[in-house]
C-alpha cells in the first residue's frame, strides 16, 4: 500500500486543526424561533413562563422567558434573533432570576418584567409584589457577591432581528438555557473539502517540482 509522505500527512493535520476551530464550526449565533404555545399559566394581563419554542425548526420545544413587557407575540408567530451571551449586570441578574423560575414562574417572570421595564411594577399581583421586589434584591446581591459566577454562562439571550418577524408588531427578548447548537454539516464540509484539496494540490506541485517538505533522518 502506498504510504503518505509527510508532506500530506501534516497537510492533513493542519487542515484537521483548522475545521476544529474553524469559524464554520456551528457556534451559530442566529436562529429562527417560532412561538409553538405556553405552559398555561396566566398572571395579570397575559401568560407568564414558561413560552415553549421552536428553534430552527425543532421537533423538539424549548422553554424560554420573555423579557419583554411591552411587546406581544402570538401563537405561530415566528422571527430571526441572534443568541447573546450573558454580559453585564442586568443580564446577570436576569439569568439569576430566571434560574429561581422552577422554584415560581409566577414571582420569576414578573422579577425579569420589572427588571428591565420599570413599567411593569404597577402591573405587579398585588399578591406577589413582596416576593418579586425580594427576588429583584435577592438576584442584585447575588450579582454584586458573585461577579464571575457560572451561573451566568449557563444562559444567553435571545434577541429578536428587526424585520425579520412574521407577523405585525414587536418580537419579545426572551432569556433561556444556553442551546447546544450542532454543527452546520454543509459550512463544514464545503470548508474542509476546499481545504484538504489545497493542502493535496500544494504537495503535489512540491512533489512535481523536486521540492522536499522536510528532511528526516532513518535510523
Amino acid at each position: 500500500m502506498k504510504k503518505l509522505s509527510f508532506c500530506t500527512m501534516a497537510s492533513i493535520g493542519v487542515f484537521s486543526a483548522m475545521l476544529a476551530f474553524s469559524p464554520f464550526k456551528a457556534n451559530a449565533d442566529q436562529v429562527t424561533l417560532q412561538l409553538k404555545g405556553t405552559g398555561g399559566q396566566v398572571s395579570g394581563p397575559g401568560d407568564v413562563y414558561p413560552y415553549y419554542f421552536s428553534v430552527d425548526g425543532s421537533n423538539t420545544t424549548t422553554p424560554l422567558m420573555c423579557i419583554s413587557y411591552a411587546n406581544e407575540i402570538s401563537v405561530g408567530e415566528s422571527w430571526k434573533a441572534t443568541i447573546d451571551p450573558i454580559v453585564g449586570t442586568l443580564d446577570e441578574e436576569a439569568a439569576y432570576i430566571f434560574s429561581q423560575a422552577g422554584i415560581s414562574a409566577v414571582v420569576s417572570q414578573w422579577a425579569n418584567w420589572e427588571l428591565f421595564d420599570s413599567a411593569a411594577k404597577s402591573d405587579v399581583p398585588s399578591g406577589d409584589k413582596t416576593a418579586v421586589n425580594n427576588l429583584l434584591a435577592d438576584a442584585a446581591l447575588y450579582v454584586k457577591d458573585n461577579p464571575t459566577s457560572s451561573l451566568y454562562s449557563e444562559y444567553v439571550i435571545y434577541v429578536p432581528v428587526s424585520g425579520s418577524q412574521s407577523e405585525n408588531g414587536l418580537p419579545q427578548n426572551l432569556i433561556g438555557a444556553k442551546p447546544d447548537l450542532a454543527p452546520e454539516p454543509g459550512s463544514l464540509v464545503l470548508f474542509g473539502s476546499g481545504l484538504l484539496g489545497l493542502a493535496l494540490l500544494v504537495n503535489r506541485g512540491r512533489r512535481l517540482r523536486g521540492v522536499p517538505c522536510t528532511t528526516t533522518s532513518r535510523f
